[in-house]
């Protein structure tokens, strides 16, 4: 499950909390502004991660299966800016070897 949290205004705090995910493993955020839905590894990939504003972000799990990533929000972004985000867990039990979260959209007031 990955939850988001933030305003989404320029300096304020962002928070991204995947939880329930296997523990001590591989996880990649992956951002984007554009849906695509398209299958991939198994499940659906939603967010398009094409730069500049794509993102391809690797961590890991901690020991409860958990992440939990904060960041302040770049001032300067238009209103009306959509990014969504999604976690992809390396975990053997998934299909292909990966399992992925629910994915977050957010839109600049």
């Amino acid at each position: 499950m990955l939850d988001a949290q933030g305003a989404l205004l320029g300096g304020t705090i962002v928070t991204l909390t995947l939880s329930n995910a296997l523990e001590n493993t591989n996880v990649f955020l992956i951002s984007g502004s554009v849906a695509v839905n398209v299958p991939f590894k198994g499940g659906t990939l939603v967010p398009a991660f094409v730069p500049p504003d794509g993102l391809f972000i690797p961590f890991a799990t901690d020991g409860f299966g958990g992440l939990s990533v904060q960041g302040n929000w770049p001032a300067g972004v238009p209103a009306g800016f959509t990014m969504l985000v999604q976690a992809w867990i390396q975990d053997a039990a998934g299909p292909f070897g990966c399992a992925a979260s629910n994915a977050n959209a957010g839109t600049t007031p």
